[in-house]
C-alpha cells in the first residue's frame, strides 16, 4: 500500500519541536493528491494507511497519534501521548494531551481541553471552555460544555453545561 501523505519543507518550530506541514499523496475522503494537510513533528503521529488526517493550522507532536478515521483541524492540538482514532473529530481551539484517549464518534471543539487519562467516546462532544481531566470518562450520548471543569474518575453520561 502506498503512502497517503508526505512531510513538506514547510516547518515551523513549537518550543523545542520541528513541526512539518504535510501534503496528500493520494486522494481519500475530501481530501485529494497535492492538499496541504496541518502540521505533524513525525510520521508516527498520522497514520499512513487509513483514512485519518490533520488539516488547517492543526498540530500533532510528541507522542500523540492519530488513526482509522479520525480529523483533527482547525487550530487543534494534539500532544503528549493522547490518541485520537475511530470516526472522533478535534477542532476549533481543542487542545488533547497526556493520555487522553478520543474515540468512537467522539467530538472535541471550541476551546476545549482534555488532559490526563481522561477518556471521550461514543457520540460524547466536549466543547466550549469545558475542561475535562484525569480519569474521567465521557461517553455515550453526553454533552460537557460551557465553563464545565469535570475531573478525577468520573464517568460523565448525561449532559453538563455551565455557562
Amino acid at each position: 500500500m502506498s503512502k497517503k501523505y508526505e512531510l513538506t519543507d514547510e516547518k515551523f518550530n513549537h518550543v523545542d519541536r520541528v513541526l512539518y506541514r504535510i501534503r496528500a499523496l493520494i486522494a481519500f475522503e475530501t481530501v485529494s493528491p497535492g492538499d496541504m494537510g496541518g502540521y505533524i513533528e513525525a510520521e508516527s503521529n498520522l497514520s499512513q494507511y487509513d483514512k485519518a488526517w490533520v488539516c488547517d493550522n492543526a498540530w500533532v507532536f510528541d507522542k500523540a497519534q492519530v488513526y482509522d478515521n479520525a480529523w483533527i483541524r482547525g487550530n487543534a492540538l494534539v500532544c503528549e501521548n493522547a490518541c485520537v482514532y475511530g470516526d472522533a473529530q478535534v477542532y476549533d481551539n481543542a487542545r488533547i494531551c497526556g493520555d487522553s484517549r478520543i474515540y468512537d464518534e467522539a467530538k472535541v471543539y471550541g476551546s476545549a481541553r482534555i488532559y490526563g487519562n481522561a477518556q471521550v467516546y461514543g457520540k460524547a462532544q466536549v466543547y466550549g471552555k469545558a475542561r475535562v481531566l484525569n480519569r474521567v470518562h465521557v461517553r455515550n450520548n453526553a454533552h460537557v460544555c460551557g465553563n464545565t471543569h469535570i475531573y478525577d474518575s468520573i464517568q460523565v453520561c448525561g449532559n453538563f453545561c455551565n455557562k
